[in-house]
């Protein structure tokens, strides 16, 4: 049912790539569970998001950010 992030790293032209490791096995967990992730960008206050983009056995994911990051949801705070 978990998986830790091993590694993440920004690479060059706004990709990011973003490892990990199983927990222990469990009936809750799969190795075709799908990964998806939410990136959060303090400076826009926004978020993007990913779904679907590994299976839990990859340990994998290489993410190509948005060059114009898209505001799914405003912070709390925020101003438009």
């Amino acid at each position: 049912m978990v998986s830790w992030i091993l590694e993440v790293l920004c690479l060059v032209n706004a990709v990011l790539s973003i490892k990990w490791d199983s927990g222990p096995a469990s009936v809750f967990c799969s190795d075709d569970d799908q990964a998806s992730f939410i990136i959060y960008n303090p400076a826009k206050e926004a978020f993007v998001t990913f779904t679907d983009v590994a299976t839990r056995q990859e340990k994998e994911a290489i993410l190509q950010l948005p060059k114009i990051l898209p505001v799914i949801r405003y912070m709390p705070g925020s101003t438009l």
